[in-house]
C-alpha cells in the first residue's frame, strides 16, 4: 500500500488576476485592433479576463492552481478565450489558420465574428458550470491508501514497451518507411494501406514506459534517491516524446506525457514540482519548434521570406509569436466556418459525432488487419475539407469540438455539449481523489488527458477512439488488476458457510 497525502492551501489571486488584466490591456494598447472588426480586440480582451476570472476563481475553490480543475478550464482559455485575443488584435494582421475571418465577406460576414466571441463565452460558462461545484481542497484525515502491485506493473511495463518498439519498427520498416520519415514533422503524411494499425500500437510504447516509471517510484530506491527518480522520470518522458516526434502533432506529445504527471503529483509529490518544470519547459519548445516549423516564412525559409516581402524584423518576430501563442491550434476563427456550413449543409443532428463511434467499432478490425467493418460515417473534418476546398479527402483541417457541436446541434448543442464535458472532467477529478489502486488512478487521469489534448480543441467522439485504440494498454490492466482484487476478496460470511457445508 502508497500512502498519499493532502494538504489545504490558500491561494492568492489578487495579484495574479491584476498582472493578468494589466498584461491584456497592454497587449492591447500595443497591438492594436483589427481596423477590418471595430471594438471585436476589445471584446476579445474583456472575454479573456473573464475566462481567466473564472480559472482564478476555481483555482480558490480547490486551494491550488495546479489541480485537474484548472486544467480543464485553461486548456480552454488556450484554445478559444487567446486564439480569439489573439486573431482579433494586430494592425498589420497576418493570417494564422486555415480557414480565416479575415479572409470573410465583410459586408455579409463580419457579424460572425461577434457571434463566435458570444459562442465562446456561452461555452466557457457551461464548462464551468458542468465542473461546479469545484471540489474544495479539505484535509483527509489519515493517510490515503493506494493499493499498488509493482510486479504487475512491471509485466505490464515490459510487455507493452516490447510491443511499442516493434510497432514503430513495423511502421518505418515497410515500403516508404523510412528514419527520414521518423525525424520529419509531417502531420498530413501518408500512411501505406495496412500501416494504419502500427500507428496506435507504436504509441503503446508511452504506456511501457508509464507503467515501468510507475514501479519505481513506488519501490525503495525511488523513495531513497529523488535526484535517480527525477532523472528517470525525466528520460522516460523524453523517449516517450521522442517516439512520437515523427507525428508532428502537439496534441500526441501531450497525451502521452499528461497521465504520468498526474500519477507523479499523487504518488511522488515531493517529486512533482521539479519534474512538471522540466516537462513544462520541453513541451513549450516541442509547442514553438512545431508551430513555426508548419508556418509558411519558416517552410519557404524565413530570412528570404523576410527580405522578399519587406516586412520589418520585428513584424516578422510578431507574426511567429502570435502563431506560438494561438498553437496555431486555436480554434476561435473555426467557428466562423462552422456558421458557413450551416448554412450550405444544415445542422448535422449528431452525425458526426456519430462518426466517431464508427471509427471506434472498427478499431478492433483496424489492428487485426481484416476487413470485417461497418460502414463509418463523413467526419466533420472531411466535410470542412470538402467546404473549404472542394475535396472531402482534405481532412486535416480541424474546426474544433465548439465549432462541431453548433454544426450538429446549433447554439443548444454548443451550450449542452461543454456542460456534459464539464460533467465527465468533474467525475474522472472525483475518481482521481478516491482511486485506490493503480489502475484506476491511471484510467481516470488518462481520461482526463483526453478531455484537454483531444476533446476540447479538437473533436468530441475521438475520446471514444483514443480510449480504445492508444489507451488500450490501461484499459487491459485495469481489467487484470481489477480481476485480481475481486479474486482474493473473501467471500460473505453465508457464502463461506456453504462452501464449507458442500
Amino acid at each position: 500500500m502508497l500512502k498519499e497525502e493532502q494538504k489545504t492551501q490558500e491561494f492568492p489571486w489578487r495579484r495574479p488576476f491584476a498582472a493578468i488584466v494589466v498584461l491584456i490591456t497592454i497587449t492591447l494598447f500595443v497591438r492594436g485592433e483589427r481596423v477590418d472588426a471595430p471594438g471585436a480586440g476589445l471584446l476579445a480582451a474583456i472575454l479573456l479576463v473573464i475566462s481567466a476570472a473564472i480559472l482564478l476563481h476555481t483555482a480558490v475553490k480547490t486551494g491550488s492552481f495546479m489541480n485537474s480543475s484548472t486544467l480543464v478550464l485553461g486548456t480552454f482559455l488556450l484554445t478559444y478565450p487567446l486564439s480569439a485575443f489573439v486573431h482579433l488584435t494586430g494592425k498589420d494582421y497576418v493570417s494564422l489558420g486555415f480557414y480565416e475571418i479575415a479572409a470573410l465577406d465583410a459586408h455579409t460576414q463580419l457579424h460572425h465574428v461577434y457571434l463566435s466571441l458570444a459562442l465562446v463565452l456561452l461555452a466557457q460558462l457551461a464548462l464551468w458550470l458542468g465542473l461546479s461545484p469545484a471540489r474544495t481542497a479539505a484535509i483527509v484525515k489519515g493517510p490515503k491508501l493506494i493499493r499498488v502491485r509493482s510486479a504487475l506493473l512491471i509485466l505490464a511495463g515490459v510487455v507493452f514497451t516490447f510491443v511499442g518498439f516493434a510497432g514503430t519498427y513495423m511502421l518505418f520498416s515497410g515500403p516508404g518507411g523510412s528514419l527520414q520519415d521518423l525525424v520529419t514533422v509531417d502531420r498530413a503524411r501518408q500512411l501505406d494501406a495496412g500501416t494504419a494499425r502500427f500507428v496506435f500500437i507504436s504509441e503503446w510504447l508511452s504506456w511501457g514506459i508509464i507503467f515501468l516509471l510507475t514501479a519505481f517510484l513506488v519501490s525503495r530506491t525511488s523513495r531513497n534517491h529523488p535526484k535517480v527518480t527525477l532523472a528517470a522520470l525525466v528520460g522516460g518522458s523524453v523517449c516517450m516524446l521522442f517516439n512520437l516526434l515523427w507525428t508532428g502533432g502537439r496534441a500526441e506529445n501531450l497525451l502521452a506525457i499528461l497521465p504520468l504527471i498526474f500519477v507523479v503529483k499523487k504518488i511522488a509529490p515531493r517529486n512533482f514540482r521539479p519534474f512538471a518544470s522540466v516537462i513544462v519547459i520541453g513541451i513549450m519548445g516541442i509547442i514553438a519548434f512545431e508551430t513555426i516549423a508548419r508556418t509558411t516564412t519558416l517552410q519557404d525559409s524565413g530570412i528570404d521570406f523576410l527580405a522578399q516581402s519587406g516586412i520589418s524584423t520585428g513584424q516578422f518576430v510578431a507574426n511567429q509569436l502570435a502563431a506560438v501563442f494561438d498553437w496555431q491550434m486555436g480554434r476561435y476563427p473555426t467557428i466562423s466556418l462552422a456558421f458557413d456550413m450551416v448554412n450550405r449543409y444544415g445542422h448535422a443532428l449528431g452525425l458526426t459525432l456519430l462518426q466517431g463511434l464508427t471509427i471506434t467499432i472498427n478499431a478492433p478490425a483496424t489492428l487485426l488487419h481484416i476487413p470485417l467493418k461497418v460502414p463509418e460515417l463523413e467526419p466533420f473534418s472531411a466535410l470542412a475539407g470538402q467546404y473549404i476546398y472542394n475535396d472531402s479527402s482534405i481532412n486535416f483541417v480541424v474546426p474544433g469540438t465548439l465549432a462541431e457541436l453548433y454544426f450538429n446541434f446549433g447554439v443548444l448543442g454548443v451550450f449542452g455539449g461543454f456542460f456534459v464535458i464539464g460533467r465527465v472532467a468533474k467525475y474522472c477529478i472525483a475518481v482521481t481523489h478516491s482511486a485506490s489502486d493503480m489502475g484506476t488512478l491511471l484510467l481516470s487521469s488518462y481520461v482526463l488527458a483526453m478531455l484537454c489534448i483531444s476533446t476540447i480543441p479538437m473533436t468530441t467522439t475521438i475520446i471514444l477512439y483514443n480510449l480504445a485504440t492508444i489507451g488500450f494498454p490501461i484499459l487491459a490492466f485495469c481489467v487484470i488488476e481489477q480481476s485480481l482484487i475481486h479474486a482474493k476478496k473473501p467471500l460473505p460470511q453465508s457464502a463461506a458457510r456453504m462452501a464449507v457445508i458442500s
